[in-house]
């Protein structure tokens, strides 16, 4: 009887877990700290934590368990929250830590409200009323796609991070998909992708009915995957409206097939813009992805940096960024250099597609700009 195995074959099946345990364990953070990612409401303090807004519309299924509030199952229906985030005030930028079994909202992340939307309309006046209270300039839906391994409650979290720390001046709408939230989920994530669209395009459309004036839509890792699937769809379907909504895309380490990528950006008319992209030929968790599909190399190893200009797209190379965790997945939301040039240069208002005059405070630092002539490669397809 034939082995089932060959040498060579038992050889990367043990390279291959070597990989997953040294580099795709940190990929969704949630594997390296002793957070469970729940969703506790906390009293807190405001003189040890400062409290971000967070709307989230979620195709995940609702439980009890363990405060966990929403499953990694999927549900047909597409449920609408609002969450008051608080996020310690004395805290390194860029670092995110979940609630304890015992909250400390000095130090972790939590809760302070959770109200659940009953239908559409709810979702949309609750938007619509904090909206309001921008200036026009302001009015604009910043969504958060998260990436493969990472629960609701992180995924809530770190969009408040990403708010807080990047001073976005806009309105959280993070959108979570039913990702399984540990390592050997990574198919299940796969095919949760495909499942997700559907409640991605009601969610865009919801607010295109809002009182936004453009939605600001940002995407990680494989909710990159998700979000570039969503616009093909839309662009097929016709609904050009749909995508003129979206004002700017940012898609941060791309978890993508280089040839896949190609096929989407040729789908998807009108483009967003701008169209910003976040890469690094450091990515440890993307090296993985690819040695798992035989060398078929990701978007965001950075590897197509020129194509990627001649398609109109912006590209970030973070490859030379030290900071933000070992893996280098997570530098665009845990790199305190990154976060820190992207404040003083006032990029965040130019990828909002907002007019910097309305900012006299964002003046381009020394810093900034050598940052940009380093590693920012701006469209050549004019």
């Amino acid at each position: 009887m034939p082995a089932l195995f060959s040498v060579k074959d038992i050889f990367c099946l043990c390279y291959l877990f070597r990989l997953i345990c040294i580099v795709i364990v940190p990929l969704g953070g949630a594997a390296c700290t002793t957070s469970k990612w729940n969703v506790p409401v906390v009293a807190v303090d405001t003189d040890v934590a400062d409290i971000e807004r967070v709307f989230v519309a979620t195709v995940r299924a609702p439980t009890r368990r363990n405060e966990m509030r929403f499953s990694a199952e999927r549900d047909d229906r597409l449920h609408f929250v609002d969450i008051e985030v608080s996020v310690p005030k004395e805290r390194k930028v860029g670092k995110l830590v979940g609630p304890s079994d015992a909250p400390d909202p000095a130090k972790q992340f939590g809760a302070v409200r959770i109200e659940s939307f009953d239908s559409d309309a709810a979702f949309v006046a609750a938007v619509d009323k904090e909206m309001l209270k921008r200036p026009p300039q302001e009015r604009v839906a910043f969504v958060f796609v998260h990436g493969y391994n990472t629960k609701f409650g992180e995924a809530v979290y770190r969009h408040a991070q990403l708010r807080r720390d990047y001073n976005v001046r806009a309105v959280p709408v993070t959108y979570s998909w039913p990702s399984a939230g540990k390592l050997e989920g990574y198919l299940y994530d796969r095919d949760s992708v495909q499942y997700a669209r559907d409640g991605l395009i009601k969610t865009l459309k919801l607010l295109q009915r809002s009182k936004a004036r453009s939605t600001f839509l940002v995407a990680h890792s494989m909710g990159t995957l998700l979000t570039m699937e969503t616009l093909r769809q839309v662009s097929i379907s016709g609904d050009k409206p749909l995508l003129r909504s979206v004002g700017a895309l940012v898609l941060a380490a791309p978890d993508i097939d280089n040839d896949v990528f190609k096929e989407q950006v040729g789908k998807i008319d009108p483009l967003p813009e701008p169209f910003v992209m976040f890469v690094s030929s450091k990515d440890q968790a993307l090296r993985a992805s690819q040695f798992i599909r035989r060398g078929t190399p990701r978007v965001g190893e950075g590897k197509e940096i020129a194509t990627w200009q001649s398609l109109g797209i912006t590209v970030v190379d973070l490859s030379g960024v030290k900071d933000g965790g070992l893996t280098r997945h997570g530098v665009y939301a845990s790199s305190p250099t990154l976060i820190r040039i992207i404040q003083d240069e006032g990029l965040n208002l130019a990828m909002l597609g907002q007019d910097r005059s309305d900012y006299p405070e964002a003046e381009a630092a020394d810093t900034g700009t050598r940052f940009a002539e380093n590693v920012v490669h701006f469209p050549t397809n004019d």
